[in-house]
């Protein structure tokens, strides 16, 4: 190769770097990117390249994918523990499932561990701020449960149009028979991606006041129900319980909250 083609092929390469790969939105390198700093267009993103964006007027960062095949191997490779396969194939990129809340937070308290900051799930308030429904009615998760109308793909309309997200195959607006790789779909206002479909995400807040299940949000690939894919639609379960339709989403607590 002569001398003025590697030139070009070098100034290829930096335009790639500058402009597209390792970047976020113009000229901002994911690496400079830190958590206080974290916007839509620039995650935050962490050692495992989970990205997390800001939860407008809170301390709080959630991740824009559900936790990934990948990033929980990451966890069972150092922590090892119980994790049966579904049974279908995943790839590397898809959302990791058959996991129990406990498992959801082990893995949390792993991450905060390996890089001295607070990760933890989502509460049911959270989780609803996250997909835009902001203060809803009623005490508990329970009551909250199918109150507000609106759907994660961003209206009032159903059913769903064609890609709208991971949902039952009756509904026949996707073509995946189970799960499919985190943000498939196109993100809601704040950049979060499968808040709809794809796989229930468990959330640490009890169901009912006095039980001892726990919520789960979001519907999954074989949720095809009106009121089950409503953003204000919840399930509860028990903490040990393992589906291949449940998995969970990381929060990460900025200090100072």
């Amino acid at each position: 190769m002569n001398l003025r083609r590697l030139r070009e092929l070098r100034r290829v390469v930096q335009m790639l770097l500058v402009l597209g790969l390792g970047t976020f939105g113009v000229g901002v390198k994911a690496a400079e990117v830190k958590p206080e700093e974290a916007t839509k267009d620039a995650p935050y993103v962490n050692s495992l390249g989970m990205r997390f964006v800001p939860v407008p007027g809170t301390r709080l960062l959630v991740s824009v994918w559900e936790t990934r095949v990948e990033d929980y191997q990451a966890f069972i490779a150092v922590k090892p523990r119980v994790w049966p396969k579904p049974e279908f194939e995943q790839g590397a990129n898809h959302p990791a499932v058959m996991v129990t809340l406990q498992d959801g937070e082990a893995f949390c308290g792993w991450l905060s561990a390996q890089e001295k900051r607070q990760y933890r799930l989502p509460t049911d308030e959270e989780w609803s701020m996250a997909v835009g429904l902001g203060k809803e009615r009623g005490v508990t998760p329970e009551e909250r449960n199918f109150k507000a109308s609106g759907y994660p793909w961003g209206n009032k309309v159903w059913p769903p149009v064609k890609g709208a997200g991971n949902y039952g195959p009756k509904l026949a607006v996707d073509d995946f028979p189970k799960t499919s790789p985190v943000g498939s779909f196109g993100a809601n206002a704040l950049g979060i991606f499968d808040l709809g479909g794809n796989v229930w995400e468990w959330c640490a807040t009890k169901f009912t006041e006095k039980g001892e299940e726990r919520v789960m949000r979001g519907g999954a690939w074989n949720v095809e129900s009106e009121s089950g894919l409503r953003s204000s639609s919840r399930s509860g379960e028990l903490s040990h319980a393992r589906f291949s339709s449940l998995g969970f989403r990381c929060i990460l607590v900025l200090p100072g909250k």
